[in-house]
C-alpha cells in the first residue's frame, strides 16, 4: 500500500492551478476575517449585518481558537500542497492529490456544518463565510473530479 501511494502517476495540471486559484480566494477571504476579528472593527458585508453576528457568535471559536484560523490553515496547505503537485508534473506522487482531497472533503463537510449553523441556529448570513465555504466546495468538486482521470506510469 505504501509503495502505491509513492508511485509516481500522470495528471493533468487543471485540479492543481484550480486548487491553488479558489485557495488563494479562500486565503484572501479568511485573512479579511482574521483580521477583522482581530482588529474588532466593523464587518463590510454583502447584503446586511450577517457576518458581524455569525463571527461574534459562540459557533464562531473552537476551543477559544477562531475558527477563521483553522479556514486559514486549511487553504494554506491546499495552496501548498496545489503548488507543488504543479512543480512535480508530470509524475506526482499518489499522495499529495488524495490529501488534497482529503483535506478538500474535510473542509467541505465542516462548511456545510457551519452554513447549517449560520442558517438554522443564528438565522444570520455571514457572505464572506458563504464565499469560504463555495471556494471549498469548488476545490473538493476540481479534484473529485480530478481522481477519476488518473492514469498509471507508462512505460517498462
Amino acid at each position: 500500500m505504501i509503495g502505491f501511494l509513492k508511485s509516481p502517476v500522470r495528471k493533468a495540471a487543471f485540479p492543481y492551478l484550480g486548487t491553488a486559484v479558489l485557495s488563494f480566494i479562500g486565503i484572501t477571504a479568511t485573512v479579511y476575517l482574521g483580521w477583522q476579528r482581530l482588529s474588532g472593527s466593523a464587518f463590510w458585508c454583502l447584503g446586511g449585518e450577517g457576518c458581524g453576528a455569525v463571527n461574534a457568535s459562540p459557533y464562531a471559536e473552537l476551543n477559544g481558537i477562531p475558527l477563521v484560523f483553522l479556514g486559514l490553515s486549511v487553504y494554506l496547505v491546499l495552496f501548498i500542497l496545489a503548488v507543488v503537485s504543479l512543480r512535480l508534473r508530470p509524475a506526482i506522487p499518489l499522495v499529495l492529490p488524495l490529501a488534497i482531497f482529503g483535506f478538500s472533503l474535510a473542509g467541505t463537510l465542516f462548511s456545510l456544518y457551519l452554513t447549517w449553523i449560520e442558517g438554522v441556529i443564528l438565522r444570520a448570513w455571514c457572505a464572506w463565510c458563504l464565499v469560504s465555504a463555495g471556494t471549498i466546495f469548488g476545490i473538493f468538486i476540481i479534484n473529485l473530479l480530478g481522481l477519476t482521470r488518473w492514469e498509471g506510469e507508462s512505460g517498462g
